[in-house]
């Protein structure tokens, strides 16, 4: 059935913007490495995403099997502290 005289319109076709076509220069690898911050990243949230990922799985271990909630907690702050100090190995490979 076709639309009526009111029915809906297809839209003009927007002007191409300058700032993300692909010919614009603004994505390409030598823009984005001038852009970036000259500094060396330190790695902070991935020490802390692994200090996380060992604790729960700590925590889990630990209330599986002592079955008590207190005994888990201090079992997953343990590990999860030993996971942050360990995670210096996973720091020094995403880095090198």
């Amino acid at each position: 059935m076709a639309h009526a005289v009111g029915g809906p319109a297809i839209p003009p076709k927007p002007p191409d913007d300058p700032r993300t076509t692909a010919d614009s220069g603004l994505f390409t690898p030598t823009s984005l490495s001038t852009a970036m911050s000259p500094r060396e990243p330190t790695y902070r949230t991935l020490r802390l995403l692994c200090a996380n990922g060992a604790g729960m799985v700590g925590f889990l271990a630990a209330f599986a099997v002592a079955g008590e909630f207190t005994v888990a907690l201090v079992a997953g702050l343990i590990v999860a502290a030993i996971g942050y100090v360990a995670s210096s190995a996973v720091v020094e490979y995403a880095s090198g």
